[in-house]
């Protein structure tokens, strides 16, 4: 079944609220946050009943365990990055570098042929003499 749309009135100031919190998740859809959302509710509405108050301490359990979990994960994702945004500027130092060598080898190449030339026109007019 495919989904459908949900819609509710706001003040401008709640709505922005929203958005920055959706914003600022690492949700990468206002469904997904939306879920998750009211997964939390639902889990909070749980350990609340009485059927499932002597569970609560395994659930606040298993809550922190995923949440250390989470931030394992966001941690490797910054060194991720971290490390990709290293290597990208040592490629462009290294890059650097070898234009550099570049411009220096064809300005030594000129230099070459220029002398070469010069000797040549020396080589001739002491032919011609």
């Amino acid at each position: 079944m495919p989904d459908v749309t949900f819609g509710v009135k706001v003040t401008p100031e709640l709505k922005e609220k929203i958005e920055q919190f959706i914003k600022d998740s690492d949700f990468d859809t206002h469904k997904e946050w939306f879920q998750h959302l009211l997964s939390n509710y639902d889990l909070y509405h749980l350990k609340q009943q009485d059927g499932t108050k002597r569970y609560a301490s395994d659930l606040d359990y298993i809550v922190q365990n995923l949440t250390r979990v989470q931030e394992t994960i966001v941690q490797m994702m910054k060194k991720t990055t971290d490390e990709v945004v290293h290597q990208e500027a040592e490629w462009t130092k290294a890059s650097d570098e070898i234009q550099q060598q570049l411009q220096q080898s064809e300005q030594f190449r000129k230099n070459l042929e220029s002398q070469l030339i010069e000797t040549e026109e020396q080589i001739n007019q002491h032919k011609k003499n």
